[in-house]
């Protein structure tokens, strides 16, 4: 009896083992960006298809898709060509994995990659669908892992979140999410929104609202509408954490600063735009510690957290999203004239 369970688990091992030597060859036959969202996807394909026109991209999450206006941007910086790659549930460290791509990808031609910054996110609800796996492997899996004990959350919020992201990477490798057609690389972008189009990669939420509203769209705004104190209640409980904040993650901000790097060596500029993000201060120390040059903090500007500029609790509509990108924009020209190459003392050795 014990010699046919040990067979039975060497096979076992064996099979799981070829099936993800299997997955991971086919997975890297595909492009880089096979099990993101549509909205991604039709704006990426767009975006490689005018490579010569571009030399500047935002990634991120709804708060880069829905709060950067490229062509306001371009109109202040004026040496600029901006596309907003932005795309709703694109959290870190998905974003990151997309980052880490793009400076690398030869066929597009940028000067500078505006990271939104954050930590690493809570996928829970979004389990086994492939947007939420498919760009995690083994380097990644080690980071959130590492990043994660080194965090400053309780035991229980690290186990859940570790787990949350083993499950994500056997989801991957062994194709048992939903959804899941690795061996099918669907690319064929869906024609690019007017809207998104005219306005390089944003979109606005009014327009969306108007043009395309859904029952998750309409509630957020009818429930934000009705109460807007936890708006201005927000802004309080960032800058207490902030104050708060006395934790260092040294392998987030090894990270950071080797996408810095990559960049660097590729000749595009990284820059980390810190907005309204809770999550995000858990690691703020990493974000003091990234050079000047290459980090833009708008997390307290009050203008962002007034009621008339946003969209719902989370989202700024199209005046807000116009304001903050002007804001980032000056920011990003000071940068630009500032010639300051060497790397500060760090808050946290």
């Amino acid at each position: 009896m014990k010699r046919f369970i040990a067979k039975i688990s060497i096979y076992s091992f064996i099979t799981i083992l070829l099936v993800i030597l299997i997955n991971s060859y086919f997975l890297n036959k595909i492009r880089y960006d096979w099990g993101e969202s549509p909205d991604f996807i039709r704006k990426f394909s767009y975006l490689k298809s005018k490579s010569k026109e571009y030399n500047t991209v935002f990634i991120g999450s709804s708060r880069i898709k829905y709060h950067i206006n490229p062509i306001h941007f371009d109109s202040i910086t004026r040496n600029t060509k901006s596309f907003n790659l932005g795309s709703s549930g694109m959290f870190v460290p998905a974003s990151y994995f997309i980052a880490e791509k793009i400076i690398n990808d030869t066929t597009l031609n940028l000067n500078n990659v505006i990271l939104e910054f954050s930590f690493i996110s809570d996928i829970s609800k979004f389990l086994h669908r492939r947007k939420f796996y498919y760009w995690i492997d083994s380097e990644y899996l080690f980071f959130i892992v590492s990043s994660i004990l080194e965090s400053d959350k309780n035991f229980i919020e690290k186990s859940s979140l570790i787990n949350q992201y083993f499950i994500s990477y056997f989801d991957k490798y062994l194709a048992l999410g939903s959804k899941t057609s690795i061996y099918i690389e669907d690319l064929n972008p869906i024609k690019i929104d007017d809207f998104e189009k005219n306005y390089n990669g944003y979109m606005s939420l009014d327009y969306q609202l108007l043009n395309a509203p859904t029952d998750g769209l309409k509630k957020n705004r009818e429930l934000f509408l009705s109460d807007t104190l936890p708006l201005s209640r927000k802004r309080q409980k960032i800058q207490k954490l902030i104050n708060d904040s006395n934790s260092c993650n040294t392998i987030f901000r090894k990270k950071i600063y080797d996408l810095i790097d990559q960049a660097e060596k590729r000749g595009i500029t990284l820059i980390f735009l810190l907005q309204q993000d809770v999550n995000a201060v858990h690691v703020y120390n990493s974000f003091i510690d990234i050079p000047r040059k290459n980090k833009v903090d708008l997390s307290l500007d009050k203008q962002l957290y007034y009621a008339k500029n946003h969209f719902d609790n989370t989202h700024l509509n199209n005046k807000g999203a116009n304001i903050l990108t002007e804001k980032f924009a000056f920011k990003f020209l000071r940068h630009m004239e500032k010639s300051n190459p060497a790397r500060s003392q760090l808050h946290c050795d």
